[in-house]
């Protein structure tokens, strides 16, 4: 990566961990309010599977609002939840991914699937992204601190 590219990345960093706390809120609002469905097995598996998630969600929102916080202010607690919620979305998008893939629940394509695509890739490639940007930041806040305290 461009240093260009890593300097843009680190300003708008926080902003992009608020807006994915702020849109993983939004999304279960939207799902308990029943303006989000989701495609539903003969079973009632889908629905069994989501209810699974409002606690693992709850938690990556919180995660991704305080490194938010911490990112703005330049703090190495920014960095860290960054990694972890990062790691958190990374893993909940490849189980997304399994589970749906494995019920043969994305096709036909449909409104309600190509939205689950879109949230899975956005998880799994948002993820990626907040590790190695993540870890990056930690990295270089924590090694200015070690300096400073010399």
């Amino acid at each position: 990566m461009s240093r260009r590219f890593i300097k843009y990345a680190e300003l708008i960093l926080p902003y992009l961990s608020f807006v994915g706390g702020a849109l993983n809120v939004l999304f279960w609002i939207l799902y308990f309010s029943g303006l989000v469905v989701v495609s539903e097995s003969e079973n009632g598996l889908v629905s069994g599977f989501e209810s699974a998630f409002p606690l693992a969600d709850a938690v990556l929102g919180i995660m991704l609002l305080v490194a938010g916080a911490g990112l703005l202010k330049r703090k190495p607690y920014g960095g860290f939840f960054l990694v972890t919620a990062a790691a958190m979305a990374v893993y909940l998008g490849i189980l997304d991914v399994t589970f749906y893939g494995r019920h043969g629940m994305y096709f036909p394509l449909t409104m309600s699937t190509l939205f689950s695509l879109f949230i899975n890739a956005f998880c799994i490639a948002g993820g990626v992204f907040g590790l190695c940007l993540g870890w990056r930041f930690w990295r270089q806040v924590n090694e200015r601190s070690a300096l400073t305290q010399r």
